[in-house]
């Protein structure tokens, strides 16, 4: 049997991100979805240690990681009703679809967008909400609890990653809701490692809903 192998695009692409100054680590996690389609955990840092020899030397340093967004609060009046009959032992989806109208609030008065809709009921949509910011398209993410932050799961992340790549247009949020709280904290575009390795389901009939809202705003 053929030993697995990284695609010559991969290695170069791993390279590239050494001669920048990234660590084995760093460059890892730049190319994991990728690479570990073709290679296991194990054979992708034996490969990354033997190319980072073959890099050549450092010709820019990595730019500085962005900064994580503070918490904000929200005025929670018009949702006391809804926020009191919230449960510790609500379903994630419960809590999520009782949310979305705070959520939609949240964007359009304090983030500043417009046209926010659901997005699409399809198996595996890895958003909840679509609008626009500053005219571009974004897909939003949104990840409630009684009083803390939560933060998607690898296959979220992945798919989330899989649509950027097939839309560039688009850009990506995550919003977090802590209710009883009153706070939330929104991670947009760079902000978010996106780059996780996540098991496939097909994106066609989520993308194919984007593009139509798109050629209907065009």
């Amino acid at each position: 049997m053929a030993k697995a192998k990284l695609p010559e695009v991969v290695r170069e692409k791993a390279k590239d991100l050494y001669r920048q100054g990234y660590d084995t680590a760093g460059v890892c996690r730049r190319i994991k979805t990728e690479a570990l389609l073709h290679l296991s955990e194990e054979e992708l840092m034996k490969c990354l240690r033997s190319l980072k020899g073959k890099a050549g030397e450092i010709t820019k340093h990595p730019p500085a990681p962005p900064k994580k967004p503070k918490r904000q609060s929200f005025d929670a009046d018009q949702f006391d009703a809804t926020i009191k009959g919230l449960k510790e032992n609500m379903p994630g989806k419960g809590l999520e679809t009782a949310c979305l109208p705070i959520a939609k609030y949240i964007l359009n008065r304090y983030e500043k967008f417009t046209s926010v809709a659901p997005g699409p009921a399809f198996e595996g949509t890895p958003f909840d909400l679509f609008g626009y910011k500053d005219g571009i398209p974004y897909i939003i993410e949104m990840k409630t609890s009684l009083d803390g932050f939560h933060h998607p799961g690898e296959t979220q992340k992945w798919r989330l990653q899989e649509l950027l790549k097939r839309i560039p247009e688009l850009g990506v949020g995550l919003l977090q809701l802590a209710v009883r709280k009153r706070q939330y904290r929104i991670f947009y575009d760079n902000q978010l490692n996106l780059l996780f390795y996540g098991p496939k389901a097909p994106l066609e009939p989520i993308e194919g809903w984007i593009r139509k809202r798109l050629n209907k705003a065009s």
